[in-house]
């Protein structure tokens, strides 16, 4: 994987855990350009720094909460059934 900047980033994949989640940044091109373990207190930090992009999630019990954080920071949300994510 070459190492790209991060503002290339148009589609954020993000697995919801108790701390620590998994992010995925995808350029346009649709290879990954970013793989982050952020904890949850730093997560929305880190975002506001990117460009906005749309951001997926799995749909679960948190998913609500983040989808109106991330939204008030200018990102799209896109929630998905479980049934839909693969690992």
């Amino acid at each position: 994987m070459k190492k790209r900047h991060t503002k290339a980033v148009k589609v954020i994949g993000l697995d919801l855990a108790r701390h620590v989640f998994q992010a995925y940044g995808i350029d346009e091109s649709g290879e990954v350009v970013m793989r982050k373990q952020p904890k949850r207190n730093w997560i929305l930090r880190y975002f506001t720094r990117l460009k906005p992009s749309l951001v997926g999630l799995q749909a679960c019990r948190g998913t609500h909460y983040w989808s109106r954080a991330f939204g008030q920071s200018g990102r799209s949300v896109r929630m998905m059934a479980a049934s839909f994510v693969k690992p």
